[in-house]
């Protein structure tokens, strides 16, 4: 039996991690239906970190006003670690270029 870690990072305003590691799984099984494949969802520290980071750790979500680039106030949240005593926070929530969705081409 084959063993896969299926890591894969966002597709940039198309697919998440999750969604990029769930179709890859579904198209190795469909050609080696007995692999073991185990998927984790990774973020290189922009859109998504939240999530990778809770995909591992138990985080209380608390919401947050962030400026974004327009100085326009903007939702977001950070993640709090209690047995650390933690604060996990992904910047684009307030810098990412989600914000600006109007002023680019996609």
């Amino acid at each position: 039996m084959e063993k896969i870690l299926i890591a894969c990072d966002k597709f940039k305003t198309t697919f998440s991690s999750q969604e990029v590691n769930t179709a890859l799984k579904k198209g190795i099984l469909s050609v080696c239906p007995t692999a073991d494949i185990e998927e984790r969802i990774v973020s290189d520290g922009g859109e998504g970190f939240l999530a990778a980071i809770e995909s591992i750790l138990s985080l209380e979500r608390y919401p947050v006003h962030v400026l974004d680039p327009f100085k326009r106030i903007s939702s977001g949240y950070l993640g709090w670690h209690p047995e650390t005593k933690t604060v996990y926070i992904e910047s684009c929530q307030a810098t990412g270029y989600h914000l600006i969705k109007d002023l680019h081409p996609f």
